[in-house]
């Protein structure tokens, strides 16, 4: 179970991206055991971008199923939050992990994984209302 962040800024996201990948996510990070979803996502901020953050409302939650490029099978469960607080000239605190700002219109030209999660922000965007998703992923990543 992973806690994500989604942080907008005008018409941008903030996204991560593991360097030599294609692919981006939301920043945040596993919750461990004990581990409340709202204070591991404040964690995950503060060990990845030194930064402090407000987690404020629920986005939704994305349950996936995906193979790896491995051929391990996986079931994630993700759960989104509205994040605020956080600068625009952030700078990754860990050596493989880079952040950037993307347009909204180009979240799925930016690889956003796993794949519903494009579709989660514009419907949270465009409705307000929290989101729940299952879906398999198409690819292997």
């Amino acid at each position: 179970m992973a806690a994500r962040g989604l942080v907008v800024t005008g018409d941008e996201a903030l996204l991560a991206h593991l360097k030599g990948e294609p692919n981006t996510f939301l920043p945040g990070g596993s919750v461990e055991y004990g581990e409340f979803a709202e204070a591991a996502l404040r964690r995950e901020f503060m060990e990845e971008l030194g930064v402090e953050c407000r987690v404020s409302d629920f986005i939704g939650v994305l349950e996936y199923i995906f193979t790896d490029r491995h051929g391990r099978d996986h079931h994630g469960v993700e759960l989104v939050f509205e994040v605020d607080g956080v600068p625009l000239d952030v700078e990754s605190r860990e050596p493989d992990v880079e952040f950037m700002w993307c347009p909204l219109d180009q979240l799925r030209e930016n690889l956003l994984l796993p794949e519903p999660m494009p579709g989660i922000i514009e419907s949270w965007l465009e409705h307000r209302k929290p989101v729940h998703v299952c879906q398999k992923q198409s690819k292997t990543y």
